[in-house]
């Protein structure tokens, strides 16, 4: 894969995830875009860091067993997957700024 077909995927990537991110703030938030990771840690008397973290471990999973089972799996698959990583990093690390 050349330099500039690599930017272009990443690039299509990160639309991608954009556009969910965008799109899941209509279902999954009030006015504080990282109000359910608050609240189920309040449920299960965790941190939101920890909340999260058992969120994405589906995903992880999921990518974890497509990987060692080489499972053919759609490349909408892998791109809905990986999108949900990366968009739950990014809201880790809103969590952290906002934290401090």
């Amino acid at each position: 894969m050349t330099n500039k077909e690599f930017l272009k995927v990443v690039k299509e990537l990160d639309q991608h995830c954009f556009e969910i991110l965008n799109d899941r703030k209509k279902v999954y938030t009030t006015e504080d875009r990282l109000s359910n990771f608050k609240r189920v840690a309040r449920m299960k008397g965790e941190t939101p860091e920890e909340a999260l973290w058992g969120m994405v471990a589906k995903q992880i999973i999921a990518t974890q067993d497509a990987i060692q089972e080489h499972k053919k799996v759609p490349l909408d698959k892998w791109r809905e997957w990986l999108g949900d990583i990366i968009n739950y990093m990014r809201l880790l690390y809103a969590l952290k700024v906002e934290e401090g």
